[in-house]
């Protein structure tokens, strides 16, 4: 996982592959649209549009770290099936 320190923000972001090999912008778009019903916007990024990117606010406790984490283990099971 990428993680940079953006001006005032913290950006993490995580690529998504289909066969280890080749871009998967699909998947990245399933997880993303799965993530949004749930209630966690991120957002795709990257030159194939595969890469999912983390944007939390800086002032963010453990509670809704943990939430987040939550929806994106939900929203991959559901990409992913």
């Amino acid at each position: 996982m990428r993680q940079r320190l953006l001006g005032r923000t913290f950006s993490a972001c995580r690529e998504r592959v289909a066969d280890h090999i080749s871009p998967s912008s699909n998947l990245t778009k399933s997880i993303i649209w799965a993530a949004a019903e749930r209630g966690l916007l991120v957002g795709k990024v990257g030159l194939y549009g595969n890469v999912i990117r983390l944007a939390p606010p800086l002032v963010i406790n453990r509670q809704e770290i943990d939430f987040a984490i939550e929806i994106l283990d939900e929203s991959l099971a559901k990409a992913l099936d």
